[in-house]
């Protein structure tokens, strides 16, 4: 499907996959629609040739009449709207806080979006332990958190007061 920009051109949207999937393979659905996010995914985070094998795979699944030009326009508009892409086909909540997680990062003023300086070893993984911060209410620190903790709620197990981490917390690396 595609709806019109604001510049007057034809903009491709994920929608009609979304419905398609949904037509055909309703009992399968969230299969599809979970690898097609995960594939758009994959290809934000540089690893192009493992997320297009895994839309490529949703795009098998359906008929090729009367999609083939649409998964054309769809793969071509792809690089700059994944994120995009894989929210209109509505995958599960914990694809999209991976999802959201990525958006994130891609905002963080740290996030260069650039590949390694030829010659140099890239770190690819980064271990920290656990987030901690203090209860609002009463000032207790609560650790555990074994992932970003930003926009979500908690209850402290001390005063038993909910309490929401702001989604742009600022995170300190000790």
């Amino acid at each position: 499907m595609t709806s019109t920009s604001s510049a007057g051109r034809a903009e491709t949207t994920a929608g009609r996959l979304q419905r398609e999937i949904m037509t055909r393979y309703p009992d399968n659905f969230m299969m599809y629609a979970d690898m097609f996010a995960m594939g758009c995914l994959l290809h934000l985070q540089g690893q192009h040739k493992a997320g297009l094998k895994l839309i490529d795979q949703v795009r098998r699944a359906l008929p090729t009449t009367g999609h083939k030009t649409y998964f054309a326009d769809l793969l071509e508009a792809l690089p700059g709207n994944e994120l995009r892409f894989a929210s209109e086909i509505q995958a599960h909540s914990e694809v999209n806080d991976l999802l959201e997680l990525a958006r994130r990062q891609q905002t963080s003023p740290a996030y260069t979006g650039r590949p390694a300086p030829s010659g140099l070893a890239q770190v690819t993984e980064v271990h920290t332990r656990g987030a901690q911060f203090n209860c609002p209410h009463c000032r207790t620190q609560i650790d555990g958190w074994q992932a970003d903790p930003r926009g979500r709620e908690d209850t402290c197990d001390r005063c038993h007061q909910q309490f929401y981490i702001a989604p742009d917390a600022t995170v300190i690396f000790d």
